[in-house]
């Protein structure tokens, strides 16, 4: 799967966006297949000032909106509690949902890398309960923070089970919000 993320601090967002002088100059890019095969994944446009935050990038994925929390920087090893850079970033994530995103379904995914769970074993006996207790921490502050209806919110927890890079483990560390049309 090629890298398709963006820049930090910021990320991109916006269907009906121009590309950006480069894209132009490069002319469009080949999406590659997810690795589950679900669809094409394909950067969106580039509004700055919409979401922002380190790690941060937002894709298209078929038909759905998919928005990447890289866990090394939205929660501290082992943990299940948002970061403060977490915390901060999840406003403007919930923000850009209320404005760009107001119906549909938001599927809050957590994934992780292959290795158990160690120094917080008596916390969290594997993985799948780690990353559900993540996906479950952003819904909590999506809702109870951000404002956006609960209704709307469904937790899973994939834990190594889908890989985004296959053999890369700190991007396959990550919650991803996943927004249908």
């Amino acid at each position: 799967l090629e890298d398709l993320s963006l820049p930090i601090p910021c990320a991109v967002v916006g269907h009906q966006e121009r590309p950006s002088i480069e894209e132009e100059a490069l002319g469009p890019r080949p999406a590659p297949d997810h690795a589950h095969g679900v669809g094409r994944v394909t950067v969106l446009g580039t509004r700055r000032r919409e979401v922002r935050g380190p790690g941060l990038d937002v894709k298209k994925r078929g038909e759905d909106t998919v928005i990447n929390l890289p866990t090394d920087i939205f929660f501290t090893s082992g943990s299940a509690s948002l970061s403060g850079t977490g915390e901060r970033s999840m406003g403007q994530v919930a923000a850009y949902l209320r404005k760009n995103h107001p119906t549909g379904r938001i599927r809050v995914e957590g994934h992780s890398d292959a290795d158990p769970i160690r120094r917080t074993k008596a916390q969290f006996h594997c993985n799948w309960e780690l990353y559900f207790e993540r996906a479950h921490a952003v819904q909590h502050h999506l809702v109870e923070k951000g404002g956006v209806d609960a209704g709307r919110i469904v937790c899973e927890a994939h834990a190594e089970h889908d890989p985004a890079v296959p053999g890369e483990k700190s991007k396959n560390r990550r919650v991803e919000l996943v927004i249908a049309p």
